[in-house]
């Protein structure tokens, strides 16, 4: 097992991995896609892949502070496993996984009660949660939107209810 301090986050590169007894170019996962052009494949990813996706997402989107990340997409999918828990825990913050939430009080509540800053989101997902409330989310200070495409006016009401949040679309 391993290990980051803050500091040497700051400035991970692929190369600075020295896990004894670890060959980086080995499988490190097997996701089976969903087959949306047609039959389901195994995709292998390997330690290198995962570590060079982590450091990536972490240097361009600047999230090597620890964040409380509230998580909402399914950790079966290497979206929401790599960019949300794994770099959570690479990065030393705090991840929470809601048991519920069939209202969306019961989202707004998690937000607020676990002091969340950080989530992502299809575009559907943050379309409902807006749905019908004027509320603005202060203390969001990144979403990640990927899985389709962005409307502009969807964008600019998104900006509107979360305006400390930086916004980055991987789409």
């Amino acid at each position: 097992y391993f290990v980051f301090d803050y500091e040497l986050v700051n400035n991970l590169k692929i190369e600075n991995i020295n896990l004894p007894n670890l060959n980086i170019e080995l499988p490190a996962l097997a996701l089976l896609t969903s087959g949306s052009t047609g039959t389901s494949k195994v995709v292998v990813l390997t330690h290198k892949n995962i570590f060079s996706n982590i450091y990536s997402v972490i240097n361009s989107m600047n999230l090597a502070k620890p964040n409380n990340v509230g998580v909402f997409l399914p950790i079966y999918h290497s979206f929401a496993l790599i960019t949300q828990i794994i770099l959570t825990l690479v990065t030393g913050g705090r991840i929470f996984l809601p048991d519920k939430f069939n209202f969306i009080a019961q989202i707004i509540d998690f937000l607020n009660k676990n002091e969340v800053n950080t989530i992502a989101g299809v575009p559907t997902s943050f379309k409902m949660l807006l749905m019908g409330n004027n509320i603005v989310f202060n203390k969001i200070k990144h979403i990640t939107i990927a899985g389709a495409s962005l409307n502009p006016a969807f964008l600019k009401e998104l900006k509107e209810a979360f305006p400390q949040a930086e916004i980055w679309i991987g789409y």
